[in-house]
């Protein structure tokens, strides 16, 4: 057979701009293109919205060219979804592109081939949970250790990890546990493991014709996820074959240069905090999509754009010439930060973004050892001066940006960002007001104290340092919280009291000590990640979920703490900020997971609805021995745990011995340790 010969590749993956101007609308032509070659009926549609491919009416149909298989389609300005049909040996094939969506802009014609795909039927069967599952292929055969990913259906793309994402095994299977509903599924084959997350050529990209996938509650879906090759057409077809373009002055859109008018360069330096360059590490940018200040979940899909930095730590990125982007340097990209990773946000932002039009000269970003780094103090600053405010001090949107003491009382509009390299110390005695604002209308207050650098909030025993709300009748989320997030240094509280937030404090990617502090009246005392964290004798009461963590990985310590008068005293939920195969945590059973907290001697007696309760999908068995339960009788306890005896698909809370009496030493004050 003669190898193939093709004349017009065009890259399928990655930001794909058409240009069209307002006078012209763009010319496209190109092939669509079974595993056998081209298909004699291949047509492509363009869609207005994701939400529209199933049985919607489309913008545009191509026409026939002049060869088999291939097409001309023309559109006006405007962003479309693509779609490409065609048949095999009478079978229905069919191809989503996966630059999805396709911006049209200025006048342009362009060659662009679609690579086909089998259509599939979902297989569904009763279960005893909601799960979707099926088989990984490429030309018919099983692709081992694709990424598959689940997304939400009302999401307009389908980019980065997901709601949910796992690895297909050794024979290209997979399965995910999923609640009731709708979702979109992707799975993609990266052939280098380094981290990098836009598909490279020959690396695998897998869009089912199912989509959308709806599951109903206790059934099994069952979809076959064929996939085609990035830009790697030759190695995709089956048979031999020639494509030519239907005529000359058709450009590949890999060698059509970007409109500089419609690009924003942003440039930098990383460091580390002694002002070193950082080499080996990638910067990341994401579009800010939503209004209100910055939310960590922002940072969990694919990145618009990634730059290596050079030996120097420079980087130079060009970005979309519109909207506003939070930057982040890190070593790693498609999972959760880790323990170890050079990691930082970009800090001259208090949102960590540039916005078009007004970018810096120079976006440094400096970056740390999360969860390994030596005390702040050891490293040289050129800034170390203290500033220290007493009495009355009033704040809106402020960065401390070197070591600053707080005495007194202090209010705060909006956010307190404390950047990497610095500490904030909160002296006993002193009270932090949040003035409730909600810029974003989550019903949620905006007030926070975001800590990249170090907190240090020492109260004494007489003199507690105190976080709550202005507002004269608080209630549970008058403000966010203190939120530690990919911090350099320990953050401490000790003697402190933290009411009325939506979070007391959450601590992600972060080292922490907590003791001899209150949390109550929030929606949540305390959440954490990944994380190395103590929480020690503290009193937990009356939030809605005393703490609730999303992760079982981490040195955590939980011991000698009162947590009573709660909703759930502890809740175990999955990560919103998923990773590969952190799914796991929620479908092995019968064994503990790995470096799960260490739960022990704490009074968890007196919560209304639950003591202890496992969220969906989380399905490891649970160490929690050692705690009192309220009673020593095994009926009751039972009743305040909520696990497997409750719902079969989860794992057990494994609570035996259980203490005979309230552990002594438990609580603010006690000294249990």
């Amino acid at each position: 057979m003669r190898r193939i010969v093709l004349t017009a590749m065009l890259v399928l993956f990655g930001s794909i701009v058409i240009s069209v101007s307002q006078a012209a609308a763009a010319e496209i032509e190109g092939v669509v293109l079974s595993a056998k070659g081209p298909a004699g009926d291949g047509s492509v549609l363009a869609f207005a919205r994701l939400a529209d491919i199933p049985d919607g009416e489309p913008l545009a149909r191509s026409v026939a060219g002049s060869r088999p298989g291939h097409f001309r389609l023309t559109l006006q300005p405007g962003r479309y979804f693509l779609v490409a049909h065609g048949t095999m040996d009478g079978a229905p094939q069919s191809a989503f592109h996966g630059a999805n969506p396709i911006t049209v802009q200025v006048e342009d014609r362009l060659w662009l081939p679609f690579t086909v795909v089998p259509d599939t039927v979902p297989i569904r069967r009763p279960e005893k949970s909601s799960v979707i599952s099926g088989v990984v292929t490429y030309r018919g055969e099983p692709v081992t250790g694709s990424q598959v990913s689940l997304y939400a259906t009302a999401d307009e793309q389908v980019k980065g990890m997901g709601l949910l994402t796992s690895t297909s095994g050794n024979d290209g299977s997979f399965r995910l546990p999923v609640a009731a509903g709708s979702y979109r599924l992707v799975a993609r084959r990266r052939s280098a493991q380094d981290g990098a997350m836009p598909l490279r050529k020959g690396d695998l990209f897998c869009y089912p014709s199912a989509n959308p996938i709806q599951v109903s509650d206790k059934e099994e879906v069952s979809v076959n996820l064929p996939c085609y090759p990035r830009d790697d057409v030759e190695g995709f077809l089956a048979n031999a074959a020639t494509v030519k373009r239907n005529r000359e002055g058709l450009s590949r859109f890999r060698d059509k240069p970007t409109g500089q008018e419609q690009a924003e360069t942003v440039s930098g330096r990383v460091t580390d905090l002694s002002g070193k360059p950082v080499a080996g590490v990638v910067v990341q940018a994401y579009r800010a999509l939503l209004p209100g200040p910055f939310q960590m979940h922002s940072l969990r899909l694919m990145p618009d754009q990634q730059v290596a930095v050079n030996q120097d730590g420079r980087y130079r990125m060009t970005l979309p010439g519109d909207g506003r982007f939070h930057l982040v340097a890190r070593e790693q990209s498609g999972k959760a930060p880790f323990k170890g990773e050079w990691y930082g946000l970009y800090e001259g932002d208090r949102d960590h973004a540039v916005t078009a039009g007004v970018v810096p000269a120079s976006a440094d970003i400096v970056v740390s050892r999360l969860m390994t780094e030596e005390p702040i103090s050891k490293h040289p600053r050129m800034d170390r001066r203290v500033t220290q405010t007493t009495g009355v001090l009033r704040v809106a949107n402020l960065t401390i940006d070197r070591d600053t003491v707080w005495q007194g009382d202090v209010e705060i509009t909006g956010t307190v960002l404390v950047r990497r390299g610095a500490t904030l110390s909160v002296q006993p005695g002193t009270t932090v007001r949040f003035v409730r604002t909600d810029s974003n209308g989550d019903g949620i207050g905006d007030g926070e104290i975001r800590v990249l650098g170090r907190l240090v909030a020492q109260g004494t025993k007489g003199k507690p340092v105190r976080f709550r709300s202005a507002s004269k009748r608080p209630r549970p989320g008058d403000w966010s919280f203190l939120l530690v997030y990919a911090s350099a240094g320990e953050t401490s509280l000790r003697h402190a009291i933290v009411e009325d937030a939506f979070s007391g404090l959450q601590v992600h990617f972060s080292r922490a000590r907590v003791t001899d502090s209150i949390f109550r009246n929030n929606r949540e005392g305390i959440r954490f990640g990944r994380a190395e964290l103590v929480i020690e004798n503290n009193e937990i009461t009356k939030n809605r979920y005393g703490i609730r963590h999303t992760r079982l990985e981490g040195s955590i310590l939980i011991r000698y703490n009162a947590i009573h008068g709660n909703h759930v005293g502890i809740f175990l939920v999955p990560s919103n900020q998923n990773i590969i195969d952190f799914s796991d945590t929620y479908t092995i059973r019968d064994r503990p997971a790995r470096d799960q907290p260490i739960v022990c001697y704490n009074n968890l007696a007196g919560n209304r609805l639950y003591a202890y309760q496992f969220g969906e999908r989380q399905g490891y068995d649970v160490d929690l021995a050692g705690n009192w339960w309220g009673s020593t009788d095994m009926r009751v306890i039972r009743k305040k745990i909520y696990d497997r005896d409750v719902d079969p698909t989860l794992g057990s809370a494994r609570i035996f011995p259980v203490l005979r009496a309230p552990a002594r030493g438990a609580g603010v004050g006690k000294g249990g340790a």
